[in-house]
């Protein structure tokens, strides 16, 4: 038996350690920036790794569900609070209209949860062995905390004042309206601002430095 091993040509043992560093070879490449970056922003994860149409839908769809599950529920809400002060104050057809809103909010509350943790795993089991795009990691955050700099740190000086000159003046108009009171329009400037602030960040993360 010992005879016999000693006796096997190199070439098989050769072969063995080939067939297992292969092995390790064809793991797929870990994408934690991505991750934790859908996480917090569904979608803004598949836009980092290229995929811009699909993080895309994703982001609108779980903007969707969230706005959705928030109305409902801060409705049901209001409503259970008038419900229990004054139980004749709602009728039985209203009470089963508020029980099925608060059975659809909760609906899109998961759909919203589920969606993020599918952009999360979507984005960190991404292969990009084929993608000739950058990561520029640390560009990336310095953009999204501050838009425009990331630019500027890749050289694309120009692009990024007019970034930054856009975020400061939607959110200095958002501070505005939220001062005066105007919440709605106020939401929709800081919103204005945080859409600037994902594409910077992508735009950052993505484009080679100059």
């Amino acid at each position: 038996m010992i005879e016999s091993i000693h006796t096997l040509p190199p070439a098989t043992f050769t072969k063995k350690r080939n067939l297992s560093f292969s092995g390790q070879n064809k793991t797929e490449k870990k994408n934690y920036y991505p991750a934790i970056s859908s996480l917090f922003i569904p979608g803004s994860g598949q836009m980092l790794n290229g995929e811009s149409s699909k993080g895309i839908k994703i982001f609108a769809s779980a903007l969707g569900l969230e706005y959705m599950a928030n109305k409902l529920l801060k409705s049901c809400h209001i409503s259970s609070i008038l419900d229990k002060a004054d139980p004749k104050i709602l009728l039985k057809t209203e009470k089963l209209a508020l029980k099925s809103k608060s059975l659809a909010g909760f609906t899109a509350l998961a759909g919203f949860i589920g969606l993020t943790l599918y952009s999360v795993i979507n984005a960190f089991k991404y292969n990009d062995k084929d993608s000739k795009n950058p990561r520029n990691t640390g560009e990336s955050i310095a953009s999204y905390i501050l838009p425009g700099i990331g630019q500027m740190l890749n050289g694309q000086v120009l692009k990024g004042l007019g970034l930054f000159t856009g975020s400061m003046a939607t959110a200095l108009i958002a501070a505005k309206f939220a001062l005066t009171g105007n919440i709605i329009a106020a939401r929709k400037a800081f919103f204005a601002t945080g859409v600037i602030s994902l594409y910077s960040a992508v735009d950052a993360y993505k484009t080679p430095k100059s």
